[in-house]
């Protein structure tokens, strides 16, 4: 089965995909190459800007009725 292109993917205990640690914010990234929505602490995502970018595929709450 394909997973929804909104479907967030994370680690088992619901942090980080990368370093696993849950303790920390996360941010959503797209995975360039596979295209899968992820969650990524800051580090990871900075670390890996070369594999990910940050997802902008939703609408925003403030241009709604605009």
């Amino acid at each position: 089965m394909k997973s929804s292109k909104f479907e967030v993917v994370r680690s088992d205990q619901g942090g980080c995909y990368l370093c696993l640690e849950n303790n920390q914010e996360l941010y959503l990234a797209r995975e360039i190459r596979g295209g899968r929505l992820t969650a990524l602490c800051s580090r990871c995502l900075l670390g890996n800007l070369d594999d990910f970018m940050l997802d902008n595929t939703r609408e925003w709450p403030f241009s709604q009725g605009q």
